[in-house]
């Protein structure tokens, strides 16, 4: 759900960050970190996975020992999975009916080579529900449906917003969520047409958190098989820049109130590169068990009120 409030001091803090920045017409790590609204105090943390960063407070709590990833490092490529569909609908709020806990997604899209930020860049996304099924597949029974899919093109300070929830996990996956970043296309009627894709990536999760995440409705439902990030055969593990997520808890005593998930991903413009993995093929995965989705309607989450 969209917070004008949140939203009207990002905007003030990115103003000054570009402000800051027009001279040189680069972004170095500090003004990644004043457009994302995130304190000089995580400066060493960012593109780095494994950190909660409280919301109310400067402190920051490590949860798994990380290393710092320059904000410009070139995103690997990663494969786009069997669950992708071309939909490009242009739209922030992609939660749609699914239920789960609030998560806040802003995607900073950069120039691994100049380190520039760039404007009008159409980031689509596509990720599974608390139970781990996907919108508009026929194999599982939500052929039609559009739920947890959208595109947004990046502002002036290179950031994409996207409301949705915290990805739920499937047998053979840990959890993540696909990326296309788009280049040259233009919006028509509410859809991006046109361009070519500069980068397909996945963002994935501290699991620690996760970890915590689980013990709330609906991922309590969730019967699929847990894969850690160690046993997942796409997670990019000698190198993690642009694809683990920076989280910060929205309240830090009660995770059901959601997170801010923050990435700076890192990309040739110029550059098509060639698919990798596409397909049910290495990492694919197939969400859940058999194909078949589970009976019924997910439960609602229960999520606690309050400040």
């Amino acid at each position: 759900m969209d917070q004008p409030d949140r939203n009207n001091q990002t905007d003030k803090q990115t103003t000054r960050s570009e402000e800051d920045g027009k001279d040189r017409g680069l972004i170095n790590r500090r003004t990644i970190l004043s457009t994302l609204g995130v304190g000089v105090t995580g400066l060493a943390l960012i593109g780095a996975g494994g950190e909660i960063v409280h919301a109310a407070s400067s402190t920051v709590t490590t949860t798994s020992a990380t290393t710092a990833t320059p904000a410009c490092v070139l995103a690997s490529e990663l494969t786009e999975g069997p669950y992708y569909v071309a939909l490009e609908n242009i739209r922030s709020a992609i939660t749609e009916d699914r239920t789960g806990i609030p998560l806040e997604l802003r995607v900073t899209v950069v120039d691994a080579t100049t380190c520039g930020v760039i404007k009008d860049a159409a980031v689509d996304i596509w990720h599974c529900d608390a139970l781990g099924s996907y919108s508009g597949e026929e194999a599982l029974g939500t052929s039609g449906q559009t739920y947890l899919r959208g595109t947004q093109l990046t502002n002036g300070s290179g950031v994409a917003k996207f409301s949705t929830i915290y990805p739920g996990w499937y047998t053979g996956r840990a959890v993540h969520i696909h990326v296309k970043v788009h280049i040259g296309g233009s919006v028509v009627d509410g859809v991006y047409q046109g361009g070519h894709v500069s980068h397909t990536g996945q963002f994935f999760f501290d699991e620690a958190v996760t970890e915590q995440v689980k013990l709330l409705e609906p991922y309590t439902n969730n019967t699929q098989s847990f894969t850690t990030l160690n046993q997942d055969s796409i997670y990019p593990k000698d190198s993690t820049g642009g694809a683990l997520v920076t989280l910060t808890q929205k309240n830090k005593n009660k995770i059901e109130k959601g997170f801010l998930a923050e990435i700076v991903v890192g990309i040739d413009p110029n550059a098509t590169p060639d698919p990798v993995g596409v397909g049910g093929g290495p990492g694919g995965g197939t969400p859940p068990g058999d194909g078949t989705p589970p009976a019924g309607t997910p439960p609602a989450a229960t999520l606690t009120t309050g400040s």
